[in-house]
């Protein structure tokens, strides 16, 4: 069976809708968030890895994705392989991409990204209705936001995904 946009869109909102259990941690794919990971983590100094040392506890029980992480597992429950890290799904996972501009429309199941044109450094998943879903952040864990008028810059369609 082909995978479709709205196929792959429907199960990155599946992880939107476990929500308020569906959370963020920097390097994750969906992995369940243990007391002995967040231990783990919390002896890190890696600047990078600050609001996973403050906020992380509250995931502890729960499945945690990063940005690309979404996209990875999403991709991953579906058939596809997809790289982890938003500037490499970029780089190699979009079959076409480009620049969003205003009042576009895009089919479900698109990337958005942030950033310029040298780098991408964060992405969600067009889930329709004019919302992108992604995994934000520490604190925030799994959201929706405004596909126009935000921070949304740049679009991608996935390979092996047939869009419409």
């Amino acid at each position: 069976m082909a995978v479709t946009g709205k196929h792959y869109a429907a199960k990155v909102l599946e992880v939107y809708h476990l929500k308020p259990q569906a959370g963020y941690i920097l390097g994750t794919r969906g992995k369940l968030w243990t007391a002995e990971d967040q231990e783990k983590l919390n002896k890190t100094t890696a600047e990078k890895y600050k609001y996973g040392r403050l906020y992380g506890k509250k995931w502890i029980g729960h499945r945690v994705w990063d940005c690309s992480g979404l996209t990875y597992d999403s991709g991953i429950q579906l058939g596809l392989k997809y790289h982890h890290g938003s500037n490499s799904s970029w780089r190699y996972d979009c079959e076409k991409k480009g620049e969003l501009t205003s009042g576009m429309e895009l089919p479900e199941g698109a990337w958005v990204y942030t950033g310029n044109s040298g780098d991408k450094p964060h992405i969600g998943t067009y889930t329709g209705d004019g919302k992108v879903t992604e995994a934000s952040g520490t604190n925030a864990g799994v959201i929706q936001t405004k596909l126009h008028g935000g921070k949304w810059k740049y679009w991608g369609l996935g390979k092996g995904i047939d869009f419409d």
